[in-house]
Parts: C-alpha cells; sequence; structure tokens
C-alpha cells in the first residue's frame, strides 16, 4: 500500500497536537489517569479496542504472532523551566525524558497501520513507571508479550553526545546500559566542630568512600569497557560548627558486562565496609539492581539499521561504537524476545533546542519525530514508505 504525501503532512501535524498535550499532562509512576483516558479517547477515534494489561494497555492490529512496539507513558519529578506554551500544567511533573514524543510515536504508529490493508501484526504495549521500578515486569507477568514474536522501540532525545537531529543509532548487541542503585548510611557521635576528637565523623566517612569508588571503577575495570560509579547526592548535618551523627549517599552504577556488574557491586560494599571500620563509625548499605542491559538482536539490529539507510541515506545513521550508558527497563522485554530498540536525536542547537533527557528545560524537535513513525513502519513492512531514498543494505 503507497502512503500519499499527503498523509505524512497529515501525520506531522498530529504528532505536534499529540506530543503538546501529553506534555501539559504530566504523571508520575504508575497511576496515570489523564494519561491514559487521552490516549484511550485517541486510539478509540480511530477504530481501536485497547485492552488494559497489568497497570497498563495494549492494542492489536493484524493477526498473531505479532511484533511489538513499547511506549512509556510516565513522566519525572521535575518541575519545568521555559515559556513554552505547551509546557506542563501539573506543578512538580515534567516530561523531562521525551515519553510524551514516545507516546505520540505511538499514537502515529496506531493511526498510520490502522489505515493500511491488510494492517501489519503490530502491537502497541502503553507502560507506566518507566522511571521507577515497576513498570515493565509487571506488564510481562500480566500478559503483554503472549503472541509477541520481537519487540520494537525508540528512544528521543540526546542519548549519545555525537547524535545529530533526527539521526538514528541502532547498536547490535548492548546498546544501553544495565542500571543499579546504591544508598550508603554513615552513623556516627556527633560533637561540636571545634571538639571532633570527642566524636566519631560519618561525613568524612562518607567523603572518603566517595573517592574510593571512583577508584574502584578505575583500576578494576579492564580499560575500554563501560562502566561509572556516580554519587549523586551526599546529605550531612546541619550547622557549619557541628559534627553531624549521620550522612547519607546514593547513586547509581551502569555497567555493560554481566562480571563487570557482579565485581563493583561486591567491591562496592566491601569498600564501604572497609571505610565504616576505619572511620569508627556504623554503616547501612543497600545495592538494588534496577535495570538489566539493553540488548539488541543482531538480526533485529540490521534490519533496523538498513531501514534507516533505506529511509534517509547514510547521513541518517550513526554507527555508536560503544553503549549509551543510560538504561531502560525495555532491557526486560528484550530479555523474553529478539528484537531492537533504538535511538533518535531530538535536539536541535539551531533552533535553541540542546538541554538534555531529564533536564528541567528539556525540549525536542518535533519535526524529527515523523521519521519515528516511518522507522517503525519500515520495520513492520519493509520497503512499503513511499519516501525511501535507495535500497541500501550494509
Amino acid at each position: 500500500m503507497a502512503i500519499a504525501t499527503a498523509r505524512i503532512t497529515q501525520l506531522k501535524d498530529h504528532l505536534r497536537t499529540w506530543r503538546r498535550a501529553l506534555h501539559r499532562c504530566p504523571e508520575v509512576g504508575l497511576e496515570l489517569p489523564e494519561t491514559t483516558a487521552y490516549l484511550l479517547e485517541q486510539l478509540g477515534a480511530m477504530g481501536l479496542a485497547p485492552r488494559p494489561v497489568g497497570r497498563g494497555f495494549v492494542v492489536d492490529l493484524g493477526p498473531a504472532p505479532r511484533v511489538a512496539w513499547r511506549v512509556d507513558m510516565d513522566a519525572l519529578p521535575i518541575q519545568e523551566e521555559g515559556g513554552a506554551e505547551y509546557r506542563s500544567r501539573r506543578p512538580g511533573a515534567m516530561h523531562a525524558c521525551g515519553h510524551d514524543a514516545h507516546m505520540a510515536v505511538g499514537l502515529g504508529l496506531a493511526w498510520l497501520c490502522a489505515a493500511m490493508a491488510p494492517p501489519p501484526s503490530l502491537r502497541l504495549i502503553f507502560q507506566p513507571d518507566e522511571e521507577g521500578q515497576y513498570g515493565a515486569v509487571p506488564m510481562i507477568e500480566a500478559g503483554a508479550l503472549e503472541d509477541v514474536s520481537a519487540l520494537l522501540g525508540l528512544h528521543v532525545g540526546q542519548l549519545h553526545e555525537a547524535l545529530g537531529p533526527g539521526q538514528f543509532a541502532i547498536r547490535t548487541g548492548a546498546q544501553m546500559a544495565a542500571g543499579d542503585r546504591f544508598w550508603a548510611t554513615f552513623r556516627g557521635v556527633g560533637t561540636h566542630g571545634a571538639q571532633p576528637h570527642l566524636g566519631h565523623d560519618p561525613l568524612v566517612a562518607a567523603a572518603a568512600l566517595v573517592g574510593a569508588l571512583q577508584t574502584l571503577r578505575g583500576r578494576e575495570i579492564r580499560p575500554g569497557r563501560l562502566a561509572l560509579i556516580t554519587v549523586g547526592t551526599l546529605q550531612a548535618g546541619s550547622a557549619p560548627n557541628i559534627v553531624p551523627d549521620q550522612a547519607r549517599l546514593a547513586g547509581i552504577v551502569r555497567t555493560e558486562h554481566p562480571e563487570d556488574r557482579a565485581l563493583l557491586a561486591g567491591r562496592m560494599e566491601e569498600a564501604a565496609r572497609g571505610t565504616a571500620q576505619t572511620y569508627g563509625v556504623e554503616l547501612d548499605w543497600l545495592h538494588l539492581p534496577t535495570c538489566a542491559p539493553v540488548i539488541n538482536h543482531p538480526a533485529w539490529a540490521r534490519r533496523g539499521r538498513e531501514a534507516v539507510l533505506r529511509l534517509l541515506g547514510p547521513d541518517g545513521l550513526l554507527e555508536l561504537d560503544s553503549p549509551s550508558p543510560t538504561s531502560d527497563d525495555v532491557a526486560f522485554y528484550l530479555e523474553r524476545v529478539p528484537g531492537a530498540y533504538a535511538f533518535l536525536g531530538t535536539n536541535h542547537p539551531g533552533k535553541g533546542i540542546t538541554a538534555p533527557n531529564h533536564s528541567p528545560r528539556f525540549d525536542l524537535d518535533e519535526d524529527q519525530l515523523w521519521k519515528a513513525v516511518a522507522y517503525g513502519v519500515e520495520m513492520l513492512r519493509e520497503g512499503e514508505w513511499p519516501e525511501l531514498q535507495t535500497d541500501y543494505q550494509l
């Protein structure tokens, strides 16, 4: 079925409308009533029949088995900055990671595929809480992958610094890192800052651990392998002249290889406990594995790269030499079925759109979103997009 250029123009207009409507009503976590209501209304207007699965829902087109496309719906607990007319209307919540665009792309795929005769075998999986810990796995356990043969998806923003506007990146193997979190609370004995010998300073212990953790990454992981430890919070004390009685720090670990992930988990705890003993303080330690690495199947990654080359030519594809250190719970779907997860660059310095994902000033170039839908259609029904430039092969 040929898709007329007029349909592409309509698609661009729809994507902008959908994305801005969803950007205005961000919701965080598992309960997304306003977001869900809007999506169900739009899908119903297309003649489609979504059905609930877990805390999210799915939409099926064509016969089983189907190729699934994952759509994450949740926002972040961030107060938006900037003066866009479509800015968040909910204080303390913002689509700062591009999930509003992901939902718009999902609607675009539904709209376009529903108009095909016959429609491709597609399942759209609308999932809450990607930013938390309870998104993907409960959806899978509730049956989101039943009769699914493969899974696709895409993330917008600037997940690699070399990604240009409208450019894709799809890597065979690890596309994104495993993500773990850790918390350490050092408990000491508080005292006056002029008499530190009368106490046991947990703040000094916490500061020492921050440095020790960076040494672990630099001295125990083979050079060239993706592994990082970032301490994002360090909280202690209430006055400049008092040694506090406790200090808390928390951070993230990102790794590509399972053996590095296991090594760092063990060595970080050893370092934390050794630091506590050295400084004479108590330690509460928690290390929480939160997300597996996103692994693209070789055949589907190749198919994705070839789809981009046919769609945009060689300038539309960035070849990644290493995974992105970001993480995403789409990994849990790809542990169960083959597939590929792609990046689409939606920053655009020429338009002043440069803020990274999770920034309170994050925005995206909406003119690039049609490419995400075109890519999805091309992956589902190769060669049926009329704007394809040529038949590139890798």
